[in-house]
């Protein structure tokens, strides 16, 4: 009888050892490394998506630099003094105020300086020109971006022309830590970092660091995450369920895969809906509430291709503020973008949830209608119109908008639809105020 329990004994302390061989090798390793894999795959996902959202931040800083370059009336003084028209010291006591109020408008500005012929003509901020001016080329002949990595300081270097003139030039200096910060908060950390020559990413044992080049230029994005942080929570419930295996056996073999499945479903769950969450961020247009232009061409896309696929009627509106420029210029761009939310506000309140809004560009907008005839888009278009004719815009009178309408047509690609609705919204334009289509 001992014999027989001892057998039974070395038979027991067998089977255990092949299952959990068995499981090791043949369930736990390959679902670890699949999920690995994913975490590694959401990893680049977040990358991309800070890139994206840098990106857009610094297009944002260099449009409010440029803006601020093209001012009209701060600008024609300028050029009277290119022409001797008037003195240095009057074209510094009737640019000061102006500028002020110009450069007070935009978003993380820490000091803007006016240039002309050496001299620093306006100013704001507290920050001294010195501190900045060895990072100046006054030659430039396009707008000039450089980043101070140590304390996160970008500084846009925006010309001033007039008639093909260069008069001078507008250093505005933007402070993007807070963005940085924000960023940083998640468990990657992200720097900026200056390269002429092309980064590859790295991938060890230990560490992955992931380069974007930001914008064209010499600098780049640096992701880097440990992998025992990456893998922390994985790591840890591994090192748990396998020490509970051990101790019991058979049965915790069957727990430990239902757990393990359980556990990495809702890790991933986790890391998608924050993915998620940023992806809306990355498509929303963040004054305004309402998608992008990147949001808008995915989701025409694949409308053209449910249109082509289900014969449904698919038409276009593209819309513009009739002489936004010139309210920019009159009463400045805090009012600007209260004109722009109000009449994102009026088109949110016509249109339906099947129909898709987005800002194109600047104050130019696209509505997506699907399943919708062009008559029946004209008629939106001209209900639009007159809503915004109609409303009271407070500081400015006379709010109005220029309308395009085109339909998807059976030989339209994408570039011959869009080149269709801009030409109407060219013509609308001429006399203002119009929505105009093309018959067929």
């Amino acid at each position: 009888m001992h014999y027989i329990f001892s057998k039974m004994k070395y038979l027991i302390i067998t089977t255990v050892v092949v299952l959990i061989i068995f499981f090791y090798f043949g369930v736990f390793s390959p679902l670890k490394t699949e999920l690995e894999e994913s975490l590694n795959q959401n990893f680049k996902n977040s990358v991309s998506i800070t890139e994206i959202n840098v990106e857009n931040k610094f297009s944002r800083y260099k449009e409010g630099a440029e803006s601020l370059s093209s001012r009209t009336m701060i600008r024609n003084k300028l050029k009277e003094y290119n022409e001797k028209d008037i003195s240095l010291q009057e074209l510094k006591d009737y640019t000061q105020a102006k500028y002020s109020d110009g450069v007070k408008v935009l978003e993380n500005i820490v000091s803007a300086f006016r240039i002309t012929e050496g001299e620093v003509i306006a100013n704001w901020g507290e920050k001294d020109f010195e501190i900045f001016s060895s990072y100046i080329n006054y030659d430039n002949q396009t707008t000039e971006i450089k980043i101070l990595q140590d304390n996160y300081f970008i500084i846009i270097n925006s010309m001033i022309k007039k008639d093909n003139i260069k008069l001078g030039n507008d250093i505005v200096v933007f402070n993007f830590k807070p963005l940085m910060n924000k960023i940083n908060e998640q468990k990657t950390d992200c720097e900026i970092v200056y390269s002429e020559k092309k980064i590859e990413n790295l991938e060890t044992d230990k560490l992955i660091i992931d380069y974007r080049r930001l914008l064209n230029t010499n600098y780049w994005l640096k992701s880097k995450i440990s992998k025992d942080k990456l893998y922390y929570t994985l790591n840890k419930l591994a090192f748990k369920i396998i020490g509970g295996f051990l101790f019991l056996l058979l049965i915790i073999a069957t727990a430990f895969s239902k757990t393990l499945t359980t556990t990495s479903k809702k890790i991933i769950t986790e890391l998608e809906e924050k993915v998620e969450k940023i992806t809306e961020i990355s498509e929303t247009d963040d004054m305004l509430g309402i998608y992008n232009r990147s949001k808008f061409f995915d989701v025409l896309k694949s409308e053209i291709y449910r249109s082509r696929r289900y014969e449904n009627n698919l038409s276009l509106i593209m819309f513009d503020v009739d002489r936004f420029k010139n309210i920019n210029d009159e009463y400045g761009h805090l009012v600007g973008d209260k004109v722009l939310k109000k009449t994102t506000e009026i088109i949110n309140s016509q249109i339906r949830e099947l129909d898709l809004f987005a800002r194109y560009g600047g104050d130019e907008f696209m509505i997506l209608n699907p399943e919708t005839k062009l008559n029946d888009a004209v008629k939106l278009a001209e209900r639009v119109r007159k809503k915004i004719e109609n409303t009271d815009f407070a500081e400015v009178k006379d709010v109005s908008c220029s309308f395009g309408v085109a339909e998807l047509k059976v030989e339209d690609d994408i570039d011959s639809l869009l080149k269709r609705l801009d030409d109407a919204l060219y013509k609308a334009k001429e006399k203002r105020n119009k929505v105009y289509y093309f018959k067929d």
